[in-house]
């Protein structure tokens, strides 16, 4: 008797079978589930915590209070800290399901392109776009052996990213083999002290247009800067010519979800802001450190996996970025410089537009963890092995999955 298909919503923690929105494929989701014992959690606590963020923003002492402050339940026995579903047949992710919490899905029809037509009456073939390229071929190990799979990997690019004196947000950003400064990440209106305010259906880039642009990434209604909520700023250096705005990240008091926002200057001068949300279309989004957002190349999401690649000493929790398909893009790393300084590792060919998108992308998160840290007075459970990224002081940090 053939297995129930069940909508990719329902995949929880056993594969269950499901049909892929992207090949169309019906069979068993592939599941990739990394494991940690008791002494694993607490030395990568401290090893990402400590080495990583914490050292930027806190000492390791208020790292292992928050170890302590987390459920107890948690820490009793061998468990997983990240667990995934993927198309058998195709590799692209489904969902990711948080420790204790509920699936949060990673794919619908909204990130997808069609790459090729279908028979007559059925749908053809679509893809995630990347900045990785086209997808790979179905690798079962290499899904499930996240912490090699890139062991010959080199970052094409490595920047160094100031954290503020007060703040501990994202501030300069220089490339760190020759110390030339390439962005300035600022922050209107939250900079003086602004609240955000609570998110909803009337502000204007929210309008839903009558059509969408060719990637089939839904536009936004035109978006002005100078009538908008607080937002994190991103802009490339030009020398003489002063700064040049690259990417804008706009966050809500009450939303996890942000906008971002990519400028494009017209022949006659005129700038329009491309306009993407995070998530998947139609769904408010839930823990950010799992959260899927949209850049111009295509989805991408933040998420805290044991890694290395071929200048790394051995697999370490670290935040990574990731394309649809479990693909490494970008890697964060602790700075042996100094306290204030974190390391983002780059892969494969990026534009410079791109790299502003991911640095908008990582403060907006930063802040989004930040905020409800203020407002709630705990992490909301987003502990090691509960998932996300954590906050200390008034700074962002790894808190892991």
């Amino acid at each position: 008797m053939a297995s129930q298909v069940v909508p990719i919503g329902h995949l929880n923690l056993e594969p269950a079978t499901v049909k892929c929105l992207a090949c169309q494929h019906v069979g068993q989701s592939t599941r990739a589930m990394e494991t940690t014992s008791n002494a694993e959690y607490d030395y990568s606590l401290v090893e990402m915590i400590g080495l990583t963020f914490f050292r930027a923003t806190a000492s390791c002492l208020m790292g292992i209070l928050a170890c302590l402050a987390c459920n107890c339940g948690y820490m009793t026995a061998p468990t997983y800290y990240f667990l995934s579903h993927y198309c058998s047949r195709c590799g692209i992710r489904f969902s990711v399901v948080p420790w204790y919490e509920q699936p949060i899905i990673h794919l619908d029809r909204s990130v997808l392109v069609e790459v090729g037509s279908g028979e007559k009456g059925k749908p053809g073939l679509k893809v995630a776009p990347s900045p990785m390229g086209a997808p790979p071929k179905m690798d079962e190990d290499a899904l499930r052996n996240f912490a090699t799979r890139f062991l010959t990997w080199t970052p094409s690019l490595v920047l160094e990213i100031k954290l503020g004196d007060s703040s501990k947000f994202p501030s300069d950003v220089f490339d760190a083999s020759t110390s030339r400064k390439l962005y300035a990440v600022t922050w209107p209106g939250l900079s003086g002290g602004q609240d955000p305010i609570e998110y909803t259906p009337a502000e204007p880039m929210t309008t839903t247009p009558g059509k969408t642009d060719s990637s089939k990434i839904r536009s936004m209604a035109a978006w002005n800067p100078k009538e908008s909520t607080p937002h994190i700023r991103v802009s490339m250096v030009d020398g003489l010519e002063g700064n040049r705005e690259m990417a804008t990240a706009q966050v809500f008091a009450t939303s996890r979800d942000y906008v971002l926002h990519t400028p494009q200057t017209s022949p006659e001068g005129v700038v329009d802001y491309v306009s993407r949300r995070t998530g998947v279309h139609g769904q408010v989004s839930g823990k950010s450190g799992y959260m899927i957002w949209n850049s111009s190349a295509g989805a991408l999401a933040w998420i805290v996996r044991a890694v290395r690649d071929k200048e790394l000493e051995r697999p370490s929790r670290r935040i990574v970025l990731m394309d649809a398909y479990d693909r490494l893009v970008a890697i964060m790393c602790p700075s042996s410089k100094q306290d204030n300084l974190v390391h983002l590792r780059l892969y494969g060919t990026l534009p410079p537009g791109l790299v502003a998108e991911i640095l908008a992308s990582f403060s907006a998160v930063s802040y989004v963890m930040w905020n409800y840290s203020r407002l709630e007075g705990s992490d909301e459970g987003w502990g090691v092995l509960d998932g996300g990224l954590n906050v200390a002081s008034l700074g962002v940090t790894a808190a892991g999955i």
